[in-house]
């Protein structure tokens, strides 16, 4: 299902989101809702936030070598805890919370992760670039 995305100023942007403690059918729901609203509104991250659920979670899904976004490549992030920050890029980045707007955001270029999948199993991910 497509969930509608809060834009910018709306202030549920600004909560402060709780760490997922309960890994069931509702929050694989939430997570496939979340892929559909993403790619439905030509977005390669989201977070749940950005749909008025203040929970840890995000997902990225970027485009493969050839433009598409492949559901292969999907990453799915709950509870997400920084291991490792390195370097610094800049990536010009629009966000789906503020449509139509680009900017230039810095960006550690190296980073590693500790985090938890759909069914609550500890993964870790090192990634650099956009990525990153």
């Amino acid at each position: 299902m497509i969930l509608e995305v809060l834009s910018y100023p709306n202030k549920k942007l600004y909560e402060v989101s709780k760490e997922v403690k309960i890994f069931d059918d509702e929050l694989h729901k939430l997570l496939d809702d979340m892929y559909d609203t993403m790619i439905a509104k030509e977005g390669i991250g989201l977070a749940a936030i950005q749909i008025g659920v203040a929970k840890r979670i995000f997902i990225i899904n970027l485009a493969n070598d050839e433009g598409v976004q492949d559901k292969e490549n999907l990453i799915e992030i709950i509870n997400p805890r920084f291991e490792l920050r390195e370097g610094e890029c800049i990536y010009q980045e629009g966000c789906l919370s503020v449509p139509g707007y680009y900017e230039d955001v810095k960006r550690n270029e190296v980073v590693a992760i500790k985090y938890q999948d759909r069914f609550g199993k500890e993964q870790s991910l090192r990634a650099d670039g956009l990525l990153a």
